[in-house]
C-alpha cells in the first residue's frame, strides 16, 4: 500500500469522452509524493479499458474496478477506505485540475494546522467548455467552530469545494451513508477540525451537464432507491451527535439551528419520515 504524503481518488462511471483530459490533469502534477486511485463503478462505455491505457507505465496510479455498479457514494467511500495517506482528496470523473493544484494545497496543509481543507479557484466547465469562475461557490467561515458548522449547514448551496485536500485522519471515523447530502454532511464534519482556504492561482475545474442519462437517485446509490430529505436531516444530526461533547443544553440548541436551516432550505416535507407525501 501507498503511504506517501497525498492521494487522490478518482472515482469512475462512463466517463470515456472525458476522463483523458482528467487524467492528463493528474499526469501534470508538480507534487511527486503522490498516489492516484481510480475505482470504475463497473462502466460500460469503455471508460476502464481507456484507463488502462492512459496509465500503463505510470506507477503513481492504482486501477480497479467494481463487478457491478455500487453507487457513486459506495464509491467514493471504497477509494477514501484503500488510502493510506496523511491528505486525500476526491476528483470527479470528468473535472480536472490545474498543475500545481496538488502541492500547493498540501504545502498549505503542511504550514497552517489551522486548516482542515485546500481548495483551488472553483470553475464551471460547460457543454460547450466555456469556463466561468464559479464566485459564488467560493466561502468564508467563522473562526469559531460550532459557528463555522452551522454556517455551513445554512449557507452551503454549492459543494464544489467538497474536492478540497483535507487531512484523511479528520474523515476516518465518519459514517458515510447512501442519502442525499453526503457531500454537504462530509463538508461541515471536515469543517468541524477546521477552516477552508481557497487557493488564489490553482483551479478546480467542474464540468457541468445540461442533461444527465440517470437520476441522481440511480447516480449515488447505483439504483433507484427514493434518498429522503428526511433521512439528510437525521444524518447531519447524527454527525453532529459524533462530533460534539459538551453541554447538552448547547448541543439541543445546536440540533434545533440544523433543523431549521435544513426545513429552510428543504420545505417543511422533510420534516415528516416518508417525505414523498
Amino acid at each position: 500500500m501507498f503511504k506517501g504524503s497525498v492521494s487522490v481518488g478518482l472515482p469512475i462511471f462512463n466517463e470515456y469522452e472525458y476522463i483523458e483530459e482528467t487524467i492528463q490533469s493528474l499526469k501534470r502534477q508538480s507534487w511527486k509524493d503522490v498516489c492516484f486511485l481510480i475505482s470504475d463503478n463497473c462502466s460500460d462505455d469503455g471508460t476502464f479499458e481507456l484507463c488502462q491505457q492512459l496509465v500503463a507505465g505510470d506507477a503513481r496510479f492504482k486501477l480497479y474496478r467494481q463487478e457491478k455498479n455500487i453507487g457513486a457514494i459506495a464509491n467514493f467511500e471504497f477509494l477514501f477506505r484503500e488510502a493510506n495517506t496523511e491528505f486525500f482528496m476526491w476528483l470527479g470523473g470528468h473535472d480536472y485540475i490545474s498543475d500545481g493544484y496538488i502541492e500547493r494545497a498540501v504545502l498549505m496543509l503542511m504550514e497552517h494546522d489551522e486548516l482542515s481543507m485546500v481548495c483551488g479557484v472553483p470553475c464551471a466547465v460547460r457543454d460547450d467548455d466555456e469556463v466561468d469562475v464559479m464566485s459564488a461557490a467560493i466561502y468564508r467561515f467563522s473562526p469559531k467552530i460550532i459557528g463555522r458548522y452551522l454556517e455551513s449547514v445554512r449557507y452551503i448551496n454549492n459543494c464544489t469545494f467538497f474536492h478540497s485536500v483535507f487531512r484523511r485522519n479528520n474523515l476516518v471515523n465518519f459514517e458515510f451513508r447512501k442519502k442525499t447530502g453526503v457531500d454537504n454532511v462530509i463538508i461541515s464534519h471536515l469543517l468541524w477540525f477546521g477552516n477552508v482556504h481557497f487557493m488564489e492561482n490553482e483551479f478546480y475545474y467542474r464540468r457541468y451537464f445540461e442533461h444527465r442519462a440517470e437520476t441522481q437517485s440511480k447516480r449515488m446509490s447505483g439504483d433507484d432507491e427514493y434518498l429522503s430529505k428526511y433521512d439528510y436531516i437525521c444524518y447531519y444530526l447524527d454527525d453532529f451527535a459524533t462530533l460534539y461533547h459538551g453541554d447538552e443544553r448547547m448541543k439541543s440548541y445546536v440540533e434545533n439551528e440544523i433543523i431549521h436551516a435544513l426545513q429552510k432550505n428543504l420545505g417543511v416535507q422533510a420534516l415528516m419520515p416518508n417525505d414523498l407525501i
